[in-house]
């Protein structure tokens, strides 16, 4: 794994901004599809469908690495928690 630190070399590299087309796109898609699946019309019970949304809010933002790994991390574990959605 790689930490991608923001140096003299790189400070004007688009693919390590905080406005790179795929940061964004990462943040428009991990903010909807969850939102979108809870509001979904599952046959699921209220618990499996929050635990969908949440899994799919965490997938979606590592994949795309809209946010650290640690930040959406630490907000889906609080969301599993508050939302008692294990």
């Amino acid at each position: 794994m790689t930490i991608a630190v923001p140096t003299a070399e790189r400070a004007g590299d688009k693919a390590h901004s905080l406005t790179s087309a795929k940061k964004l796109l990462g943040s428009f898609f991990s903010l909807t599809v969850p939102i979108a699946l809870w509001l979904a019309p599952f046959s699921l019970g209220p618990t499996a469908t929050h635990a969908l949304a949440i899994s799919s809010f965490m997938v979606i933002a590592w994949i795309t690495e809209a946010f650290s790994y640690a930040v959406s991390r630490l907000i889906g574990y609080f969301l599993f928690w508050e939302l008692k959605a294990f």
